[in-house]
């Protein structure tokens, strides 16, 4: 078992607060620098949580995946945004984080049940050209598919469609964008897990993910 294996004492922060949220993480990648980022992420956030009671950090940031493919021979680390009028562009960029998540809540009078929970853009978003399309993901707790999260580009110059270049906004592989945040702002305990079924049991949603549920 090393550092970042050692679980956390939950139930110590429910003497504190009311309530917490325990966010299972399985990062579904080849890129074991990817998972290690995790691994690393989660072991220093559940430090803060534990060392800091008083003062608790509201989210736990997500990566951004490097490129894969033609994207990943032509453009290295550089992931690639477009604005509207692209060709074969969509109307907003679609990310995949690669990860998939479970979450449950534990109260302070023993009660324990699934929860959903929120992606929200980093403060730090407002310093680029990317804004989240839907503002706020909300995430049933039931879904078991990749988190995504959708892109537009914004703050375009007319005369920046006249330029000779490859996309509207280039970031970088393992950029952080998004952070979950727990409802209620509540301490979050994260758990970087070995497979899927780590996750919990299977639900009756799955992978079923933006607009399955209807319009």
């Amino acid at each position: 078992m090393t550092e970042f294996d050692k679980p956390v004492d939950y139930k110590h922060l429910l003497t504190i607060y009311d309530k917490i949220m325990y966010l299972k993480i399985f990062v579904d990648s080849e890129d074991q620098d990817l998972k290690k980022l995790y691994l690393s992420a989660a072991y220093n956030h559940n430090s803060k949580i534990v060392n800091r009671l008083d003062h608790i950090d509201a989210g736990f940031d997500l990566f951004a995946p490097g490129n894969k493919g033609d994207e990943l021979e032509n453009y290295d680390d550089a992931l690639r945004f477009f604005g509207p009028g692209w060709n074969n562009a969509g109307p907003v960029n679609k990310l995949d984080f690669e990860i998939v998540c479970s979450a449950k809540m534990y109260t302070d009078n023993n009660k324990m049940y699934n929860t959903g929970y929120y992606m929200y853009p980093r403060s730090s978003l407002s310093k680029t050209q990317l804004r989240l399309a839907n503002a706020t993901g909300i995430i049933d707790s039931g879904y078991r598919g990749h988190l995504m999260a959708m892109f537009d580009v914004v703050n375009m110059r007319p005369e920046d469609y006249e330029k000779d270049r490859d996309a509207d906004y280039y970031g970088k592989k393992y950029d952080r964008y998004i952070q979950i945040c727990a409802p209620g702002l509540v301490p979050i305990i994260v758990e970087i897990v070995d497979t899927k079924e780590d996750l919990g049991e299977k639900t009756e949603r799955g992978e079923g993910g933006f607009g399955s549920t209807g319009r």
